[in-house]
């Protein structure tokens, strides 16, 4: 269960960054609705969908195939300069003279 929809999508953009795969918000346009799958091959069964509850007063997964047989990708539009800094804001705060060389490299290895 998920409080909001940026709860949701939070969780959605962690998890495609962290199995490295190319995630889409499919029901973009319905305010209680949120559905998501992989595009990163064609006919990838993954998706996972939600919808607001009334009775729990949440987002609630209505839908979920786990399966993936998909391989890494490399390129990711969830994963932006937000995600980024969200993932990196306490080491960067830790060490607030990082050369840029040095942040890109953990991005690759993380």
């Amino acid at each position: 269960m998920f409080k909001d929809g940026k709860e949701f999508k939070d969780a959605i953009c962690r998890h495609s960054k962290e199995r490295r795969r190319e995630l889409e918000v499919v029901k973009k346009n319905e305010p209680h609705k949120i559905g998501v799958k992989c595009i990163t091959v064609a006919k990838c069964p993954w998706k996972i969908f939600v919808s607001y509850s009334k009775k729990v007063r949440c987002l609630q997964v209505k839908c979920f195939q786990e399966e993936d047989s998909c391989y890494a990708s490399f390129k990711n539009k969830m994963v932006n300069v937000q995600a980024i800094a969200n993932h990196f804001e306490e080491t960067i705060r830790v060490h607030p003279k990082m050369k840029l060389k040095e942040i890109q490299r953990r991005v690759l290895l993380s």
